[in-house]
């Protein structure tokens, strides 16, 4: 261990401090140390030394180490506090772990005290590393939230049975339908309503038609399974309109039969979820 270590120790008698120094020292951990009893040094200390490890009587005459736990776990909850005492019953023993105290040591069994010291590093250690993923995974998170909210094109993503778990507000702005109406719906029962007429290049417009899957029957499909979209002939479709095209073939009735057209309803993007 190269690094110095700060331990802070929580204790009235200088002497037990002192064995418990020794001990470290012959356990050939490199640390400093700073020595409170009160409250109030306590509180100054572990702001102000910043300590890597808290090791903490049981009992003072005017603190106690559980009190100072709890500062500890509402002040600086990532130091690994130890207790140690000259007397502990399983029955408090117990109560200290599930208190949050990562380890206990009896004065008479001081031996313990280096490799509780560094088990104890190495759960700080699991917890930093945990903390720091956490931070990383939720600032991913806020940026792909913004940038899904932010995007112009309409976007949903979809469940392995089609189902929106999720869209922005531009997909529901594009269907017309509060987010209420769109999530949890399937997606081509949330599409296969009356949409906006999109005008044709040369003039005039496609009506208002409605999108049905790709098959006749209903289904998506076994070539749909994995693109989740069929190619389409976008040469009519005007630019203006032209985002990002990721949605089943719309189909309109003539003479009873349903026939493929060259147009589409853009800016809908259906993304699988597997």
């Amino acid at each position: 261990m190269d690094k110095e270590l700060r331990i802070l120790i929580l204790e009235d008698a200088p002497s037990d401090a002192e064995l418990l120094e020794r001990e470290l020292r012959k356990g050939e951990i490199p640390f400093s140390s700073k020595l409170v009893e009160t409250r109030e040094g306590f509180l100054k200390e572990l702001i102000d030394f910043a300590p890597d490890v808290i090791l903490s009587d049981y009992k003072l005459p005017q603190f106690d180490g559980m009190a100072a736990l709890e500062l500890t776990k509402e002040l600086s909850p990532i130091i690994p506090f130890i207790i140690v005492t000259g007397s502990m019953n399983e029955e408090t023993a117990v109560e200290c772990m599930k208190a949050g105290a990562v380890d206990y040591v009896i004065k008479d069994h001081l031996v313990r005290i280096v490799p509780a010291v560094k088990r104890a590093l190495e759960l700080k250690k699991i917890r930093e590393e945990k903390t720091k993923l956490e931070e990383a995974l939720w600032n991913s998170a806020r940026e792909w939230r913004t940038t899904f909210d932010a995007v112009n094109y309409g976007i949903s993503l979809l469940d392995s049975e089609r189902k929106i778990i999720r869209c922005n507000k531009a997909f529901a702005e594009l269907l017309g339908k509060p987010f209420s109406e769109i999530i949890g719906r399937n997606c081509c029962q949330v599409i296969n309503t009356p949409t906006p007429t999109l005008p044709h290049r040369g003039g005039g417009n496609f009506g208002s038609p409605s999108i049905s899957p790709p098959l006749a029957g209903g289904g998506w499909g076994e070539g749909d399974k994995k693109a989740n979209s069929y190619t389409m002939n976008l040469s009519t479709v005007n630019q203006e309109y032209l985002k990002v095209v990721r949605l089943c073939t719309c189909r309109k009735l003539v003479s009873g039969q349903p026939q493929s057209y060259n147009w589409v309803i853009v800016g809908l993007i259906l993304l699988p979820i597997r």
